[in-house]
């Protein structure tokens, strides 16, 4: 996964029909679930600082087109979204197929992080604090109302915590599955990201 070569090309380097690797590789996304290579369930406390965020993947034009187009990139993509504690342990990932706002896919996913103390988000997403009352996001500016130094400085520590999630997608991105163009099924797009969660999470010792 780390090198996303065609699976004819990797047949054809190992002298196997393509058919016979496709099964293969199946077979081991399913050996990984069942030896509990997933993401593990997650109590949270007061104690404990989650961070919120989303990463796109680009993926073929499909038939379909708007339901998949990313309006802010011009590309089509599949969104994924990814709730990391502050030690950086995946608490949960949800994927939208179809392409939807950052705020809406929190909503979808319906995950239940009130216990936690703080819930860090960047602009994306835009009214959490409606549904818990210790998220916060970054200060925005305005014509009528600038930033001033302190709304800055806020905005500047918020990032600094906020980097754990982003060095998070960056692991998830050195599979060249999620960092080029996504060319599998769909519909197995979410079992492989949460299977490579699973895996980020084990090599940090979660």
């Amino acid at each position: 996964m780390r090198e996303y070569r065609t699976y004819e090309e990797i047949a054809a380097d190992f002298g196997i029909h393509e058919s016979n690797l496709l099964r293969r590789s199946q077979w081991v996304e399913v050996t990984l679930v069942q030896s509990g290579v997933t993401i593990s369930k997650t109590h949270l406390s007061a104690e404990n600082t989650v961070i919120v965020d989303a990463t796109e993947v680009k993926i073929n034009r499909p038939k379909k087109q708007l339901a998949n187009d990313s309006g802010k990139k011009k590309f089509h993509a599949m969104k994924a979204q990814a709730i990391v504690t502050s030690q950086g342990r995946i608490v949960s990932l949800d994927i939208a197929v179809n392409y939807c706002h950052d705020m809406k896919l929190f909503k979808m996913s319906r995950r239940n992080i009130g216990q936690a103390g703080k819930i860090l988000a960047d602009s994306g997403y835009q009214g959490p604090m409606k549904i818990y009352p210790q998220a916060q996001t970054p200060r925005k500016s305005s014509k009528l109302k600038p930033l001033i130094a302190e709304d800055k400085a806020y905005n500047h520590a918020l990032s600094k915590e906020r980097s754990k999630v982003e060095n998070i997608f960056a692991k998830v991105k050195t599979f060249k599955m999620f960092s080029t163009t996504y060319r599998n099924h769909r519909k197995r797009f979410g079992l492989r990201m949460n299977l490579i969660a699973g895996i980020i999470n084990y090599e940090l010792g979660f």
